[in-house]
């Protein structure tokens, strides 16, 4: 059996994936869209997606690949430090 050793980055950019993914299986991506008054077509340009992908991961009819999860959890990350 072979170890997987991650460094410090990746490991913190699979948390973010993690995180990510949990958001919008959550239904916590809509609620954070909202909370920042933005529509999905402007939420899509933050993250780099189309406005139907925004609308497929909110209804849970997709979820988001690893590096759209990634900058999902990296917006997570950022609100939070601002909230704190």
């Amino acid at each position: 059996m072979s170890v997987l050793v991650l460094n410090g980055s990746e490991v913190d950019r699979l948390l973010r994936v993690v995180e990510g993914r949990s958001a919008v299986r959550s239904g916590h991506l809509r609620e954070i869209r909202e909370q920042l008054q933005l529509s999905q077509r402007e939420l899509a340009r933050v993250l780099g997606a189309d406005e139907s992908t925004v609308s497929r991961w909110e209804t849970g009819d997709r979820l988001p690949r690893e590096d759209a999860a990634d900058r999902i959890g990296r917006l997570l990350a950022v609100l939070e430090e601002a909230a704190s």
